[in-house]
């Protein structure tokens, strides 16, 4: 979700717009131009959309209108990007490379930027955040499994929990009111504390068949 209201979504090699009651909005001829198999990412820090291209091994810039945004970097070193992170802490973009096992981080202009860290343990890593409130990157693992957690320089974490429960997850959503992260896993979905302690709910998830993407909304 963008901060004009409106809500975006890749789909059939393209980013299509929303507004929060689902109806489409139409957007020029030419928006969003270039994309193979896109998954996107809002910045609020430029009020700018960044869209990482798994077919094409690059990231496209675009303000909320779709018009490509000139950046200086070349964001190199891509080898399938697939989630995405945002850091605020230090307004960098966190990219995961599913094909190679590592995350790239780069300043808002493309260019790379080196951490202290290696981000070990990868094993296609499908979905990410950065949680704020303790300043750590959640990485959901699809080939192992397992749920990696890092600090912003790519140092492993040891958490109370092992995130019990993971069963191929290929995503990864944060609820900031509520402090809980939600996996969409090969049959269901399964919630964690920070802590990687599971998180019981009443619910059974009734539905969720192969789920592939999951957003909370605070």
């Amino acid at each position: 979700k963008g901060a004009n209201g409106i809500a975006y979504a890749s789909s059939n090699h393209q980013v299509l717009a929303f507004d929060l009651e689902g109806d489409a909005i139409g957007l020029a001829p030419g928006a969003f131009a270039g994309l193979k198999e896109p998954g996107i990412t809002y910045v609020p820090a430029d009020d700018e959309l960044y869209v990482a291209d798994f077919q094409l091994d690059k990231i496209f810039v675009f303000d909320l209108l779709g018009n490509a945004v000139a950046v200086t970097g070349a964001f190199p070193g891509l080898n399938g990007p697939y989630a995405m992170a945002y850091v605020s802490d230090t307004n960098h973009l966190y990219v995961a490379n599913y094909n190679a096992n590592t995350i790239s981080v780069f300043d808002l202009q493309g260019n790379a930027v080196s951490v202290s860290g290696a981000f070990p343990g990868l094993s296609g890593p499908a979905g990410m955040v950065f949680v704020p409130s303790n300043h750590l990157l959640y990485v959901t693992n699809k080939t192992s499994s397992i749920m990696t957690v890092y600090d912003v320089n790519g140092n492993l974490q040891s958490l109370a929990g092992t995130f019990p429960g993971l069963s191929s997850p290929i995503g990864l959503a944060l609820d900031p009111d509520n402090s809980l992260l939600y996996v969409p896993n090969l049959a269901s979905v399964t919630v964690y504390n920070l802590d990687g302690t599971a998180h019981p709910v009443a619910g059974s998830w009734s539905g969720a068949s192969v789920p592939i993407g999951i957003t909370a909304v605070p």
